[in-house]
């Protein structure tokens, strides 16, 4: 990677930093949706008149998720074998990394789209006088960006599930039952096998 000219702050998930120490990290940068979403703050604004509290404005956030290392046994000229049992082959390792930049790289636009819609619908609520009719249209706007995003997501997941071979996928389906076990199931593939997704 480069360094930037200025640093951003960002979220590390997976990571167990010490005070004393500088640690080496590998894994990749992702993007979500966190907070209330508009539709939903509208809905149970009224409610924080009797002391409830929502969470923070629908945006954008840039977060790391730290990738364990994997081992594999070295050959007799000291290069990685390629695991065929319950790894990733090089091919498969390969397939899978082209589809999550691919799916990144559609992403970027629609996401960019949804937080400049989120930021109309703000600017609405903050209005001296709100469009109702502009915060429907808005609504409905960012629940088809919504949609797009989802799409995407789901097409690229299911890209890389057909890459599995049988094994592999028994493997993955016993680490979504692990207590703690992340939602996204790119997320599992990618902490499983030692995956960067970009």
């Amino acid at each position: 990677g480069k360094r930037l000219p200025r640093p951003i702050e960002m979220l590390i998930e997976g990571a167990s930093p010490t005070k004393d120490k500088v640690a080496t990290i590998r894994g990749y940068e992702s993007l979500r949706m966190v907070g209330t979403p508009p539709a939903l703050r509208s809905i149970v604004s009224a409610n924080t008149k009797n002391g409830t509290r929502l969470k923070s404005h629908w945006q954008l956030q840039t977060y790391f998720v730290v990738v364990p290392m994997v081992s594999t046994p070295t050959g007799k000229n000291g290069g990685e074998k390629t695991s065929q049992a319950n790894g990733l082959s090089a091919e498969q390792r390969q397939a899978i990394e082209s589809i999550n930049r691919e799916a990144m790289q559609k992403a970027a636009p629609v996401a960019l789209k949804m937080e400049a819609t989120a930021r109309k619908i703000y600017q609405n609520m903050l209005a001296d006088h709100p469009d109702d009719n502009l915060r429907q249209s808005l609504a409905e706007d960012l629940s088809g960006i919504t949609n797009q995003l989802l799409t995407i997501k789901g097409g690229s997941i299911r890209d890389a599930v057909g890459i599995l071979t049988k094994e592999q996928k028994l493997i993955i389906q016993s680490e979504m039952v692990k207590p703690g076990a992340p939602g996204d199931l790119s997320e599992i593939i990618a902490k499983k096998f030692g995956l960067e997704q970009k």
